[in-house]
């Protein structure tokens, strides 16, 4: 069973206190995680996206 992306949907007081990655945390507690096991990362959050928006917000503020 693969686990959906939480962190996007979580309200701020449960980003605060990462309460959105609890069920990867006790899955991980009752067997070893497997990659298969981890939901997939919207294209937004890629590195390349994210990379992406930090230079811009570098180069802006040079």
């Amino acid at each position: 069973m693969r686990l959906s992306y939480k962190h996007r949907h979580s309200v701020l007081l449960s980003k605060l206190t990462f309460h959105w990655v609890v069920e990867i945390l006790s899955r991980g507690y009752r067997s070893t995680l497997e990659l298969n096991d981890l939901g997939d990362l919207p294209e937004e959050e890629s590195t390349v996206i994210q990379f992406d928006k930090f230079r811009r917000i570098y180069e802006h503020k040079k």
